[in-house]
């Protein structure tokens, strides 16, 4: 799953760098807020069977 957020900064990063116009390259990131955020919550959310 980390790999996801990495190609995605990646992406991010290549946009920056290509593209003419700064909405382009907030967009980019923004979606990248979104997903790490979505998988932030997936793994929260997850329970531990821990016994101890």
């Amino acid at each position: 799953m980390e790999t996801v957020i990495f190609l995605m900064i990646l992406g991010a990063f290549a946009v920056m760098l290509r593209a003419r116009r700064r909405l382009y390259v907030i967009g980019a990131w923004a979606a990248c807020l979104v997903v790490t955020m979505m998988l932030f919550e997936y793994h929260v959310t997850s329970s531990l069977n821990l016994r101890f």
